[in-house]
């Protein structure tokens, strides 16, 4: 056991004297084997701590009827007698799908509203009519006399 020790002990010890280079594989390459470790442990501990139910697959019910379909298409849909991690994953990543499609498309919907609206604003044209009459016929019995021009202040 100590031997192991040492070795590994000794590895360190040339690992923080080696370049750079050489420091930065080691970094990249331990740690993608710790994250892939970690994630395969993770799926076994989840397949484990929740076992497949035989049934459907209970949704949360929402108020918009594309929901509703994906959920009749669900139960309809024969199921395997134990489902995977994956497959779960699957159905939710669809399932998560389908509503962001039906969000995007009423988004769109709306959109499309405020352009008619927006369109319809603004190709609104006013009409105006203007008739001519005749002008009454004022008679004065004397001109009035011009306004004499009044001189501005000097400086």
């Amino acid at each position: 056991m100590r031997g192991v020790l040492f070795k590994i002990q000794r590895f360190i010890a040339n690992l923080q004297n080696a370049d750079l280079k050489t420091r930065r594989r080691w970094l990249v390459g331990l740690s993608g084997i710790s994250m892939v470790l970690v994630v395969v442990l993770w799926v076994v501990y989840l397949n484990v701590a929740f076992p497949s139910f035989g049934g459907s697959v209970a949704t949360t019910a929402t108020s918009t009827q594309e929901t509703a379909e994906v959920a009749l298409k669900q139960e309809t849909t024969p199921q395997p007698s134990r489902t995977s991690f994956f497959g779960t994953l699957g159905r939710g990543f669809q399932i998560l799908g389908d509503e962001i499609k039906n969000e995007l498309y009423s988004i769109k919907v709306s959109i499309v509203e405020l352009w008619n609206k927006t369109i319809n604003a603004f190709s609104k044209t006013n009409s105006y009519e203007v008739e001519k009459r005749a002008t009454p016929q004022i008679e004065s019995a004397s001109t009035p006399d011009p306004i004499p021009p009044t001189p501005l202040p000097q400086p």
